[in-house]
């Protein structure tokens, strides 16, 4: 198999909270005759990620445990020879936000793939504080620094100057081109492929997943809102990053976000079984 008749793998990057679900439902709906296979690989014990997702396309394949680039290597192969067995177009993982996306970008190189290119969200309303943060820091400059592209989000959370600002900092740390995305609403490459990307980087030692927490929330029962509102104000200052699908008391289903100290609780159709909040917090030292 030559190399243009491989199947390109792009590889979706960022710290937690950038918005790499948001991304990854545009480019699915945007894909009209193309036809995708899906890895999602959550930090946490259930897939909220793939739940998360449009249910309509075919080929998601979730990991829901540890760090694609180190603790379920064996998962992501498994997951890789499933869809290359498919007929697909391509190939897109959304990698852990604790994750080294060039790191997983080297499977583009094995067949039946190639490169696609890595490209990596950073939040404009947070970006500032994580890439001075004494915890997180490095795995943020890293992740930007072998990005392809990176996909500057939130734009309208923050103002003219605050974007300004958040761009600056980006491009001090990535020779990557910079686009900006409000709500997944992103100019980007044909079908997400980067044509020339740059070349991998080494493979990092050591397991990312040992510097965070994770902890699962479940009802079988439809809980009230107030009792929602309860449980999240509950979170400490040491969560980063929660996420979750919850059913009400007054039949209605609600997707809940929280990234630092905000946290959004909007309506949603998804269908489920039971209600789950996955909350990631960082160890103490």
């Amino acid at each position: 198999m030559n190399v243009s008749s491989r199947i390109p793998l792009t590889v979706i990057g960022g710290y937690l909270g950038a918005g790499k679900t948001t991304l990854l439902n545009r480019v699915l709906s945007d894909a009209h005759e193309r036809r995708f296979g899906v890895i999602v690989n959550d930090f946490g014990e259930v897939g909220i990620d793939g739940a998360l997702l449009d249910t309509v396309h075919d080929g998601v394949v979730n990991l829901p445990n540890g760090c694609v680039c180190c603790t379920v290597a064996d998962g992501l192969a498994t997951a890789l020879e499933r869809i290359g067995a498919m007929a697909i177009d391509q190939v897109v993982i959304e990698a852990s936000g604790v994750a080294d996306p060039s790191v997983v970008g080297h499977w583009g190189t094995v067949p039946p793939f190639r490169p696609g290119g890595v490209v990596v969200l950073a939040s404009a309303s947070s970006i500032g504080d994580l890439v001075d943060d004494r915890f997180v820091s490095a795995e943020v400059r890293r992740q930007l620094s072998g990005a392809d592209l990176v996909v500057l989000t939130h734009a309208d959370r923050v103002d003219a100057d605050e974007l300004s600002a958040a761009r600056d900092i980006v491009r001090s740390l990535s020779e990557a081109p910079v686009t900006t995305a409000v709500r997944g609403d992103v100019s980007l490459p044909d079908a997400l492929v980067i044509d020339d990307p740059r070349d991998t980087r080494d493979s990092p030692t050591g397991d990312h997943s040992d510097r965070y927490i994770t902890a699962t929330w479940r009802s079988a029962q439809p809980i009230s809102r107030a009792a929602l509102d309860e449980h999240l104000a509950g979170f400490g200052s040491d969560v980063v990053r929660a996420k979750g699908i919850v059913r009400l008391d007054d039949g209605s289903v609600v997707e809940v976000q929280r990234v630092g100290r905000a946290t959004e609780v909007s309506l949603t159709n998804a269908e489920i079984d039971q209600s789950t909040i996955v909350s990631i917090s960082t160890q103490p030292w």
